[in-house]
């Protein structure tokens, strides 16, 4: 089965900081990639504070799909 890819780049999402893509649809899949924590409009910066300690410690809840 061969699925149709598209590749998904977001305007308000901040800037890619290697060549790849915010996320990429697959037939039914929507495959989201990972970024540091950088602000929207400076990639220099990192977020950090209780939001961001709160979203790492949500990622142990993600089903990993093989």
């Amino acid at each position: 089965m061969v699925m149709e890819l598209e590749h998904l780049i977001f305007s308000q999402a901040p800037q890619r900081v290697a060549p790849f893509r915010h996320a990429v649809s697959a037939g039914e899949y929507l495959i989201i990639t990972g970024q540091m924590p950088t602000l929207k409009n400076d990639s220099t910066k990192l977020v950090g504070g209780k939001k961001i300690k709160q979203d790492v410690s949500g990622l142990g809840s993600f089903e990993i799909i093989e």
